[in-house]
């Protein structure tokens, strides 16, 4: 393979491989410590309660899957729920400071679909909520 080659373009042809070798080692090893140190992101759902009312959005609907007193209390839920719905979230509720677990928003019919799977697989006090998006007040 490497026979009619002068050893200038065989040691640049090494030289290539090598580093795009490393690359890809490096791509590898920050991929896994992204996974494995950094907690998983969660969505607050709200800065400020004052300055982002709630509005109610009539058509779409969250399934709430838990309510943790913490976020490392909820996050084996949050993580299960991932493995499933790539609509899965997190976030501490500013009223209630606890940590709540959803998949949504869903239009209604599939909202229940999606408690119905939850409920099956185990889950308690699975409940499908209105959606409440937290807007801006200019």
């Amino acid at each position: 393979m490497f026979g009619s080659l002068s050893n200038r373009e065989r040691a640049a042809i090494l030289a290539f491989g090598g580093g795009a070798l490393v690359l890809f080692l490096m791509f590898a090893a920050g991929a896994l410590m992204g996974r494995v140190a950094a907690p998983a992101a969660s969505v607050p759902v709200s800065e400020s309660p004052a300055a982002e009312p709630a509005r109610i959005d009539s058509e779409r609907f969250l399934v709430e899957a838990g309510v943790f007193d913490s976020p490392a209390a909820g996050e084996e839920t949050l993580q299960q729920l991932r493995r499933q719905y790539t609509s899965a979230w997190g976030a501490t509720d500013p009223d209630d400071r606890r940590y709540h677990v959803y998949a949504g928003p869903y239009p209604s019919a599939q909202a229940e679909t999606v408690a119905s799977e939850m409920r099956a697989r185990g889950l308690e006090n699975v409940a499908v909520r209105p959606y409440a998006p937290r807007v801006q007040t200019p």
